[in-house]
């Protein structure tokens, strides 16, 4: 059988996952969205230090997802991953000549094209790394479990998006760290460790750099207080696999045992996430990038998606409990539509500001209809790798036994 038409299949998680960050760049970066035919087209060559650098992280996740979905293509110093990076910046600064309240300025699509392809090098570095080391080659970048570490870079934005003038809201881009830290050191437990893919330092300094690109909006607004929550990161990743090396594990398949132990930990960030967007909106979000300020609606928008991105997640976490269950499709994804639902109502009346009246039933349905989108992007990967089970193909048959 032909090696691409066998692999296809396993690129169902790149695809989902690139498509969401494409659409959480889009916001990001078109928001407010009130666009109009413009009196004459403005177009900046301004290069500020914090622009350039946000250009730059705010595509390298999109260029190892595009990466990762042709990462069987031997292409010339993966350039077509720099210009897909640039194709979709020159599609947003057109965008934004309509939006009085944003420039264009074409410095961002080479900076934005070369994030995208610094994106493509790691995926480079690290698909090598993996497939000197284990027969599974690049299938680990492909796990249920892995795309949850993916699914919280855009949360990250978002949250520092969202911070303003509240500190207190560091507690949840700390909290998230922690879970996506626990993700990977399970993973290194049970699949980089016994053929040393990683060292525990060298998987630190990945963790540090994945955190680091997720915390990126919020370092401009608070930089001492996030190199802080940097350094514990990786002091916390260091101690947690030193404690694993001395644990056995019962179970090859550790997907389930890890969401068991890092999902009430979620609930508790998302119970903080959900009551702080029900208080009045402070500061001035834009800030963390340009220090423009912006009006109150940008800042209610910030909340909101950073709200929609919170029960993505969660309905991909539900999903992954629920994976080896046997459920059918149908009972996994009304399950998760239900939880996400109980939790934002719930959340709603506990806060001690409002009542049943101020309830946002809008809101509430939008979360749970964002968290069946989480739901099938888990759902989609299991099909494909069920699917995988039925060919006589040894990695695959190897990587899905310790999923």
């Amino acid at each position: 059988m032909n090696k691409k038409r066998q692999d296809k299949p396993l690129n169902t998680l790149s695809n989902a996952l690139l498509i969401y960050f494409i659409f959480i760049v889009l916001i990001i970066t078109l928001i407010p969205f009130n666009f109009q035919i413009p009196n004459q087209i403005e177009i900046s060559w301004h290069i500020g230090p914090s622009d350039t650098i946000t250009n730059i992280f705010l595509f390298i996740p999109l260029g190892f997802l595009f990466r990762l979905i042709h990462r069987h293509k031997h292409t010339l110093y993966s350039l077509p991953t720099f210009f897909f990076g640039a194709f979709l910046s020159i599609t947003i600064e057109i965008s934004q000549i309509f939006s009085p309240s944003r420039y264009t300025n074409p410095i961002d699509v080479l900076t934005n094209g070369f994030g995208a392809w610094l994106g493509a090098i790691a995926l480079n570095m690290l698909s090598k790394k993996i497939r000197e080391k284990e027969r599974t080659k690049i299938f680990d970048l492909e796990l249920p479990l892995l795309g949850q570490v993916y699914l919280l870079i855009p949360l990250l934005w978002l949250n520092g998006l969202a911070l303003g003038d509240d500190p207190t809201r560091l507690l949840l881009i700390f909290l998230l760290g922690l879970s996506g830290s626990f993700v990977l050191g399970m993973i290194w437990k049970n699949r980089w460790m016994q053929h040393k893919t990683f060292s525990p330092k060298r998987l630190s300094l990945i963790t540090v750099c994945w955190f680091m690109i997720g915390v990126l909006p919020s370092f401009f607004r608070y930089p001492l207080q996030i190199m802080g929550q940097v350094v514990l990161i990786g002091i916390f990743t260091m101690l947690l696999m030193q404690i694993l090396q001395k644990i056995t594990l019962k179970e090859r398949r550790i997907e389930q045992r890890t969401l068991q132990i890092v999902f009430p930990l979620y609930i508790f960030y998302l119970a903080l996430a959900t009551y702080w967007s029900n208080l009045p909106a402070r500061g001035n979000i834009h800030d963390v990038f340009q220090g423009v300020a912006f009006n109150k609606r940008i800042e209610v928008i910030f909340l909101a998606v950073e709200l929609v991105a919170s029960y993505t997640l969660m309905g991909y976490m539900i999903a992954g409990l629920r994976g080896r269950q046997k459920d059918s499709q149908g009972y996994t994804f009304g399950l998760a539509f239900f939880i996400a639902l109980t939790t934002s109502l719930l959340t709603d009346l506990t806060n001690p500001s409002s009542s049943i009246a101020d309830i946002n039933i809008s809101r509430t349905i939008l979360v749970g209809s964002m968290s069946l989108y989480g739901a099938l992007i888990y759902s989609l990967q299991l099909n494909a790798i069920q699917r995988l089970r039925k060919k006589p193909h040894k990695d695959y048959n190897h990587a899905n036994n310790q999923l």
